[in-house]
């Protein structure tokens, strides 16, 4: 594997094990495209896989305390993320004050085995008093259009497996998020456990990915018009306030570059 870079000076250099190493390290893993403008990459591939998957909504069910038991039951399902993880299944799940949806899938897994994994951690959380429905995806072609036009301050942390063994701890995170009105609560499984079986790879991928099982991102409306004063107030309480909500499950308090909230 390799990367043809233009540097910042203009200068176009080869960075692989061999030529500019450090740059070749650098490039594979984060930094935000600080380091120059990639114009060329050779890589290794792999055989093309068949992926399984599913589209899921959980809904409050219609017991007279659905609220409470909607909030235990999505709190047990994030709880679940570790077993997720572990048994490569991965996905975008977004959760709002009234439902949980996403689309999750399993790289090279049958359908059946994604069933074996899920239908208990179904089961459970419609013992808790959710409605649970799950769609195979297949060729579906998913669009979620309902957040176009919104601004969004986005923010997150990395969490860790430890954190996920404490359910109350993570039912009191999420009506703490819905009493600071985000709008978006966003608890993805990470990359299906590949990220922390991939640990031994040296490259500059931040040391929390590898012990994290779920990139937690929480989105919060803002006004696109609002001052610079004001827009500086919103970050700086976004920041200071709503992102660390999430901080007592985090590793430690690590976070992706790329979808960070900046003051």
């Amino acid at each position: 594997m390799e990367h043809e870079v233009v540097l910042p000076d203009g200068q176009i250099v080869i960075a692989n094990e061999q030529s500019h190493p450090d740059l070749f390290w650098a490039l594979r893993g984060g930094g935000g495209g600080t380091f120059g403008v990639v114009t060329r990459v050779t890589m290794k591939t792999h055989e093309a896989v068949s992926t399984n998957g599913f589209l899921l909504t959980i809904m409050p069910g219609f017991s007279t305390k659905s609220g409470e038991k909607f909030t235990d039951a999505v709190a047990y399902f994030i709880t679940q993320m570790p077993k997720l993880t572990d048994s490569g299944v991965t996905g975008f799940p977004v959760i709002r004050s009234k439902n949980v949806y996403g689309e999750f899938i399993a790289p090279a897994k049958t359908a059946d085995e994604v069933n074996k994994v899920m239908q208990p951690i179904f089961a459970e959380v419609r013992k808790r008093g959710a409605t649970v429905v799950s769609v195979p995806i297949g060729g579906l072609n998913i669009k979620v259009s309902d957040t176009v036009g919104v601004t969004y301050t986005m923010g997150s942390r990395l969490v860790s497996r430890k954190a996920l063994k404490n359910i109350d701890s993570v039912k009191s995170i999420l009506k703490t998020l819905q009493n600071e009105d985000v709008d978006l609560s966003q608890p993805f499984p990470v990359a299906g456990g590949q990220v922390s079986r991939n640990r031994n790879l040296n490259v500059s991928v931040h040391p929390a990915w590898r012990d994290a099982v779920i990139h937690w991102v929480i989105n919060k409306k803002r006004d696109a018009k609002s001052s610079p004063t004001d827009m500086r107030k919103f970050y700086t309480s976004f920041t200071d306030t709503s992102v660390k909500i999430l901080d007592s499950m985090s590793e430690p308090s690590a976070s992706y570059l790329n979808e960070v909230s900046q003051s």
